[in-house]
């Protein structure tokens, strides 16, 4: 089993020696500062260029991650604690993501133009797709859209609604992105 395959069952470090249970038990704070757990919670089959030498989904690690339950729980659970980052969670049927009570504390540390949350978050939507979490990448999508056509349209911005939406849409039998994708987060 790879280093990362072993990460996302809770069986093995990352690259930093950090399993993934220290890293849901981050604070908020901890999170926003450090820029190199993203890449491992939320894997994807294209380089960061943000984070060099991150680990790099092979097609055959695709496939273990659509079928091992384990992953798939601690994907979600991962996805969890980064609604929480971002003051959103979901309703009590786990079927819509909505802004939860703390949301306005949050949006000030991640709802500005450029921020680099944005960038994590075209990351988690196709990391969803990639391991077979479309509907949670659904939800998560429906409530950026929310958040898009509402108050912060111009925060957000239009470049980054699209790359939102390619993540969506990304998912391939080979696990190829669409053309024109390019991840930078």
């Amino acid at each position: 089993m790879s280093a990362l395959l072993a990460f996302l069952r809770g069986e093995g470090p990352d690259g930093r020696g950090r399993r993934i249970a220290a890293i849901w038990a981050m604070s908020d704070a901890e999170l926003e500062a450090s820029h190199d757990f993203i890449q491992w919670l939320f894997p994807l089959d294209a380089p960061s260029a943000a984070v060099p030498g991150s680990p790099v989904l092979a097609a055959e690690e695709i496939a273990v991650l659509r079928g091992d339950r384990t992953i798939r729980a601690n994907l979600r659970r991962s996805l969890d604690r980064m609604l929480g980052v971002y003051g959103l969670a979901w309703d009590s049927e786990r079927r819509a993501i909505h802004l939860a009570p703390h949301f306005g504390g949050q949006a000030i540390v991640w709802l500005s133009r450029g921020n680099h949350n944005l960038r994590r978050l075209t990351r988690i939507l196709r990391s969803l797709v990639l391991a077979g979490e479309r509907d949670a990448a659904a939800a998560l999508f429906v409530r950026l859209g929310a958040l898009y056509r509402g108050t912060y349209r111009a925060t957000i911005g239009a470049e980054t609604f699209a790359y939102w939406s390619a993540a969506l849409e990304s998912s391939t039998p080979d696990g190829a992105p669409p053309a024109g994708w390019s991840q930078r987060g």
